[in-house]
């Protein structure tokens, strides 16, 4: 059994990598349900480019084997990693999440730690610690391993903006065995013009949930809005009534109301 399916299986025994078919991965694509309860609980958020997947970096325990295993759309074949690391660490078996941009392989989170599945028994908090632990534990050597290893960075939801073009945002729930949301905001063209309309209200669904408003025309009821971003959310919340004033448009991706701005 040659390194690579080596690691493949080892991965694959915690039903992770690409070994008999198991293709799991720790993200999936951010549903338009998602978009308010992002902010009812504890979560921080990450970005990367547009077309960078994430694979699996897998530390096979009482071995010299490191391996990057490929995300499996892109069909190229695992990449042996030559690492410098503490033998405390690797007489252990490890799996990552991790990804390479250019020539740097970003490792995002932990899924096996010394032979442990972390993913499904601990948060993302005390994951993170398992990260840096790992960090301490391995010496940089860019020449050595064909790449710069680097950890992802992550911010608070207090302190995301809007994303620049080009840019996938993933929303990390601080939970066991939760996956990463990701959302690809949308690029309009700049010469499609925004349809608005200003006579809309907006009123609380607490019956639903905290952050859920539904869209009112008069006395007709439109169905529940669309809130994209943490600025608008903040502003309805602490609106003083329970019927709110909005621009909005109409989002013909999700055939939904979308909420722009709250009126003063």
């Amino acid at each position: 059994m040659d390194w690579s399916l080596t690691a493949e299986h080892y991965a694959g025994s915690f039903g992770w990598g690409t070994a008999l078919g198991k293709t799991n991965s720790i993200s999936r694509i951010m549903k338009n349900e998602d978009m308010a309860a992002r902010f009812n609980q504890k979560m921080v958020v990450s970005t990367r480019s547009r077309g960078v997947l994430s694979g699996f970096l897998v530390i096979v325990p009482s071995t010299n084997n490191i391996v990057f295993l490929q995300p499996v759309q892109y069909k190229k074949r695992p990449i042996r990693i030559r690492m410098r690391i503490a033998e405390s660490i690797k007489e252990h078996g490890l799996v990552f999440s991790a990804y390479i941009s250019g020539s740097t392989l970003c490792i995002e989170d932990v899924v096996v730690w010394k032979n442990e599945d972390v993913w499904n028994h601990n948060t993302f908090t005390e994951r993170r610690e398992y990260l840096n632990d790992f960090s301490r534990g391995f010496q940089q050597d860019s020449a050595l391993q064909g790449f710069t290893i680097s950890i992802s960075q992550t911010i608070s939801l207090d302190e995301f903006t809007e994303p620049a073009p080009g840019i996938i945002v993933e929303f990390i729930p601080d939970k066991e065995g939760q996956k990463r949301m990701l959302w690809i905001p949308e690029q309009k063209a700049k010469e499609e013009p925004i349809v608005t309309d200003t006579h809309h209200l907006a009123k609380r669904e607490t019956a639903i949930g905290p952050d859920v408003f539904s869209i009112w025309r008069g006395e007709e009821r439109l169905g529940l809005g669309m809130v994209r971003t943490l600025a608008i959310s903040r502003s309805l919340r602490a609106f003083p009534s329970e019927t709110i004033p909005i621009n909005t448009t109409w989002n013909k991706q999700f055939e939904k109301w979308e909420i722009l701005s709250v009126h003063s």
